[in-house]
């Protein structure tokens, strides 16, 4: 009885002090997540360019700031290693449950080989599902970013008070980042990427304890639009080959993803969000995630064979993915609710 008082009192406190604007923000951008690989995947050959190029206006750069803005719950190195490797079990059940569609699909495929590489986030061009391992070089970078940015803000907390001068740190880390980029070389260990997504997570950081007023948000949006526009209008970039800068981790990327980063930040300084559905899915982003490259895969096969107008189309696909996305991130959670009950009983017992 004492115990049950125990977990009711814990679940009543989460629920009251949960920040819901962070889970709308997680979820919304997890949902957009499978917009853009339908323009990408399924909507390879109908999509316009400019069209694949706008829709990755919000991406994974979001993600990770929203995930330095919850850090501010932890400040705690001790606690990202815990919860890294608890998201580290959830993939390790997932990628057990894609193993065994392997084997029952495509028994070429299952081998030492690509199970050891699976464990390592790494997967071949050859495994089925292809949408799968075409998403996970986002969760590797996630597990460095999220390490290595919590042991610097927690160096640096016993330099100077982080949560109102960490700003002058980013500074300086954006302009090694742009000295990355201008002068074409590489340090090896993905610098230049680990470099970008430190930054936009220490910035998360740093905004959730700085509001941004509207004058601020307004000076900064048209300063990096008037950036971006110079530089796709006056050098050799081109909007339309966004995804290509997204890949090399250029600063023509970065300064367009700014754009939703600095807008979402303008938002959670004026506006309170109250529990909904697209939060739900946001405190089950990581599931969502997961379950979108399996719904992303499935649409493949038959995508190629429905004519009709192009935005038609994306659209239609878009609404399936999603459904699918739905059904399997429900099937995942059942999972792991029902290893969540087993450790219970033999905690219990």
């Amino acid at each position: 009885m004492v115990l049950y008082c125990l977990i009711v009192c814990k679940v009543v406190n989460m629920a009251r002090s949960r920040n819901y604007n962070l889970d709308f923000y997680r979820g919304f951008a997890a949902i957009w997540i499978v917009f853009i690989h339908c323009c990408f995947w399924s909507g390879d050959g109908y999509v316009p360019l400019n069209v694949k190029s706008l829709s990755l206006f919000i991406d994974v750069p979001l993600f990770m700031f929203i995930s330095g803005m919850t850090y501010n719950y932890s400040n705690s190195v001790k606690k990202t290693i815990k919860g890294l490797l608890k998201l580290y079990f959830k993939y390790f059940v997932f990628f057990c449950i894609y193993m065994l569609f392997v084997l029952y699909f495509d028994y070429n495929s299952f081998n030492f080989e690509n199970f050891k590489n699976g464990l390592l986030f790494k997967y071949s061009d050859t495994m089925p599902l292809q949408v799968v391992g075409g998403s996970m070089w986002f969760m590797p970078m996630y597990f460095f970013v999220s390490f290595f940015s919590s042991i610097f803000i927690s160096a640096v907390d016993k330099i100077v008070d982080t949560k109102k001068n960490l700003i002058w740190f980013i500074i300086m880390i954006l302009v090694f980042y742009l000295i990355l980029n201008f002068f074409s070389f590489s340090l090896g260990l993905f610098l230049k990427e680990m470099t970008l997504f430190i930054i936009i997570y220490l910035l998360g950081y740093y905004a959730y304890n700085n509001n941004l007023s509207f004058k601020k948000f307004i000076v900064i949006f048209c300063s990096l639009s008037l950036f971006l526009i110079i530089l796709l209008l006056k050098t050799d970039y081109s909007f339309s080959m966004m995804q290509s800068y997204k890949s090399a981790f250029n600063f023509v990327y970065f300064t367009y993803s700014m754009l939703s980063i600095i807008t979402i930040w303008y938002i959670n300084s004026i506006y309170k969000v109250k529990n909904n559905i697209i939060c739900t899915i946001g405190k089950n982003a990581i599931l969502f995630y997961f379950a979108q490259g399996v719904g992303s895969s499935l649409l493949l096969p038959f995508c190629y064979r429905i004519e009709m107008f192009w935005a038609i189309k994306l659209v239609l696909l878009f609404i399936l993915n999603l459904t699918y996305t739905v059904l399997i991130s429900l099937m995942l959670n059942s999972v792991y609710k029902l290893i969540d009950r087993i450790k219970i009983k033999k905690l219990v017992g």
